[in-house]
């Protein structure tokens, strides 16, 4: 191999890897707690005024492995209640920032959104609804990161030295649509709600280069969950969620404990302990702090998948914040 194939080896391997890479959505561990990216028909449903989420992720730190992040951010309001006074149309701004290799390949997108959820009933226990997003992408790749075969010397690696390559990489952008439809129930002690929400629903194209371009695989999400109030005034949940994107098929399933808290100085109303299980990957437990119009959550996941034997201790954590804000904070944070 001489020397010019060596040094365009990384940018190469970069090329591939960003095709296949980004042909699967950032997923997260804590979904539950990013409801506008799990299901635009969730888009402000059960919020008083406003609420607004952030979630930040690193996947796969420690023997000497480049970690992924993930960090979104998203707020949605309440725009009014119909006529029967239970409907109501809600609208969200969601910005998502992707990373991998040390920020040598990002992914940045901005979504706009809005949902409507119909009443069943007078009493406003039944709903059913659906939601829309338009969703921009931008992906990058950072050739200052790239390793030329050229820069390194009897020293070692030096990133000061000219790499002598003119690598035309440039970004590529997209516009695309997310579509999504649920139903949910809520009696006095118990709830159920069912989901599906569909991604790249218009087959939007991506490439580094125009040569190249492949259109993005729709990815298909279903959502299930139950909700049982205990005895004791703890609270009971159980939840699902299986996604579909090309060769790809992620199920998920786990449940959620909320413990009362009583006399807390920082007004904690409950200690929410969970477990969930992303079958032929990793087993995570959660653990999270709600209070009055906020929440706090923290995941770390134990890998089970062979990926584990490959490269040693791989460390994934997740923490996620979510409030509620204006004249009207009271209720759940989620309210699915």
């Amino acid at each position: 191999m001489n020397k010019r194939i060596l040094s365009l080896l990384p940018v190469i391997v970069i090329m591939g890897a960003a095709n296949m890479l980004y042909a699967q959505d950032a997923f997260l561990s804590q979904y539950f707690s990013s409801p506008m990216y799990l299901n635009p028909a969730l888009i402000a449903k059960g919020v008083g005024d406003w609420r607004l989420s952030g979630t930040y992720r690193t996947q796969w730190q420690g023997s000497g492995a480049q970690p992924y992040t993930t960090a979104m951010v998203s707020a949605e309001k309440n725009l009014y209640t119909g006529s029967s006074r239970n409907d109501f149309l809600g609208a969200g701004l969601m910005v998502i920032s992707d990373a991998s290799n040390a920020g040598l390949l990002k992914r940045n997108m901005v979504s706009a959104g809005f949902s409507y959820s119909k009443a069943l009933d007078a009493a406003g226990k039944q709903y059913f609804g659906g939601g829309l997003s338009i969703n921009y992408s931008r992906r990058m790749l950072d050739v200052s990161k790239f390793l030329f075969q050229s820069q390194f010397g009897s020293g070692g690696y030096q990133p000061s030295a000219p790499s002598g390559e003119n690598v035309p990489v440039p970004s590529s952008s997209y516009i695309d649509v997310t579509a999504g439809l649920q139903y949910s129930i809520k009696e006095d002690r118990s709830g159920f709600y069912a989901g599906a929400s569909y991604f790249h629903a218009n087959s939007p194209k991506d490439g580094a280069y125009s040569d190249n371009a492949y259109t993005i695989d729709p990815r298909l999400s279903l959502q299930m969950g139950y909700q049982q109030l205990l005895g004791d005034s703890s609270e009971l949940q159980v939840s699902t969620i299986y996604d579909h994107q090309g060769q790809i098929n992620r199920f998920t399933a786990g449940l959620l404990y909320k413990l009362p808290v009583k006399g807390s100085q920082l007004k904690v109303k409950t200690m929410n302990l969970g477990v969930w299980d992303r079958f032929g990957d990793a087993v995570y437990p959660y653990i999270g702090i709600e209070a009055g119009g906020w929440l706090l959550g923290l995941s770390y996941d134990v890998p089970t998948s062979k990926i584990s034997n490959s490269f040693g201790n791989l460390q994934s954590f997740e923490i996620s914040f979510t409030c509620l804000l204006g004249k009207k904070r009271s209720g759940p944070v989620f309210a699915y």
